[in-house]
């Protein structure tokens, strides 16, 4: 039942406050110095919140700094990450220099001793591929032969396929490969050995054995693609500009052929063809059936001579579209030895090139005739295309027009019914 206090509860809190008044009374009564007490108390309180404030404060600031310290250290790491790629980055750019001036010293003392003697000289054997030989083998060394005035009595050209002709008036001797060698037996040597010839391999010296005894050589000097592959490595690399290397080749347009090498059957008009798969053109369905569609709109139009041999020398395989009459075939009237040659011969005298990317669409222009070259892949190196399409302009040759398979529109105007 409530009382005057109303409930328990309010009762009990009264109850307690009284006692709390009642004890500091008392405490004040029984202990005097209370008052100084709790003064010192609150002074002593004072002075270790005073402290603690400052020993948070520092706490904070040695937060602040740690974290600013970390900060740094990530920027610094990062900083020496970078330092450090951009000194690999100059060291391999110097080393490329230094090879690069190594290789243009070395070339000098080998034209030098050249120069001073007058024995014979075995250029080559040439084993890779007909764009390289085109773009860079031949005008360097009609380079080498012009800046030391090699005689052309002293060079033995050693190379397949009958090129001879692509070399000009550089050499009077020509030993083909495939005279020594069957088209298997080059084809394995080349397997077991790098495409890129930057050393001189065991298939290279059993070559030069060959090709020394066939002409009755007993020592020769030797100029080796080596010394073109060690010039040119740094513009292959993009660490030199294209004028870097320019200066080290000469280029002239390829001299006429020979028309007794075109076959009487064969009609005077006409367009060369060869299609052939490789790693920007690879045998695909869709690769198939679109040079067929290209074979058969343009034979509809012009009769085609296809480039195609019987034999193969390399990995690639060439593409043989259904019989049509006005596709004429040309592997019946080629053999190794002189296949580049009869090749030579037809591109030059054709109205156009159509086939696909690589050295043959480089041999065209060469010869005086637009090239037309398919891709399905863009996989191949653009400093190859770019260095082709500037020395076509240069010689105010004619002109090499790469396309990709997948932009039908412009294929679409090109083979449309």
């Amino acid at each position: 039942m409530a009382n005057d206090y109303g409930s328990s509860g309010e009762f009990r809190g009264w109850f307690r406050s009284c006692f709390k008044s009642c004890g500091r009374i008392l405490h004040r009564l029984l202990h005097p110095g209370y008052e100084e007490e709790r003064a010192r108390s609150d002074r002593i309180l004072t002075k270790l919140a005073d402290k603690v404030g400052m020993q948070i404060r520092q706490l904070r600031s040695v937060e602040r700094n740690l974290h600013k310290a970390q900060t740094e250290a990530r920027s610094l790491k990062w900083q020496t990450r970078y330092s450090n790629r951009l000194q690999t980055q100059l060291l391999k750019n110097s080393d490329l220099e230094a090879e690069h001036s190594l290789s243009e010293k070395r070339i000098s003392l080998r034209g030098e001793k050249w120069l001073r003697g007058s024995g014979p000289i075995i250029v080559g054997p040439w084993t890779g591929e007909v764009g390289f030989e085109l773009l860079y083998w031949v005008p360097f060394v009609r380079w080498l032969v012009t800046k030391f005035r090699l005689e052309p009595s002293r060079l033995v050209i050693v190379s397949r396929g009958g090129v001879s002709r692509w070399y000009g008036s550089l050499a009077r001797q020509y030993v083909d490969i495939f005279s020594l060698l069957t088209t298997d037996q080059f084809r394995v040597g080349t397997a077991q050995n790098p495409l890129k010839q930057r050393i001189i391999s065991r298939f290279d010296k059993h070559l030069i054995r060959l090709a020394s005894r066939s002409i009755g050589l007993k020592r020769a000097s030797l100029l080796h693609p080596t010394l073109m592959y060690e010039l040119f490595n740094s513009y292959w690399k993009q660490k030199v500009t294209f004028n870097r290397i320019d200066a080290f080749k000469v280029y002239q347009q390829l001299p006429e052929a020979q028309e007794s090498m075109l076959p009487k059957e064969f009609p005077d008009e006409f367009l060369a063809a060869r299609f052939y798969f490789s790693k920007c053109f690879p045998d695909t369905g869709e690769n198939r059936k679109f040079v067929a569609k290209v074979l058969e709109a343009l034979s509809a139009h012009l009769p085609v001579v296809l480039l195609n041999t019987d034999f193969r020398s390399d990995d690639h395989r060439d593409f043989v579209p259904p019989k049509n009459d006005r596709i004429y075939v040309l592997s019946d009237h080629m053999r190794p030895e002189n296949n580049l040659a009869v090749q030579t011969a037809v591109v030059s005298m054709a109205r156009t090139f159509v086939g696909t990317y690589g050295g043959y669409s480089y041999l065209a222009p060469l010869c005086g005739v637009d090239s037309l070259a398919f891709y399905s892949l863009k996989n191949f190196r653009q400093c190859h295309l770019d260095h082709a399409q500037h020395v076509f302009g240069s010689l105010g040759l004619a002109s090499l027009v790469p396309l990709d398979v997948k932009k039908t529109g412009l294929v679409d105007l090109l083979i449309r019914e």
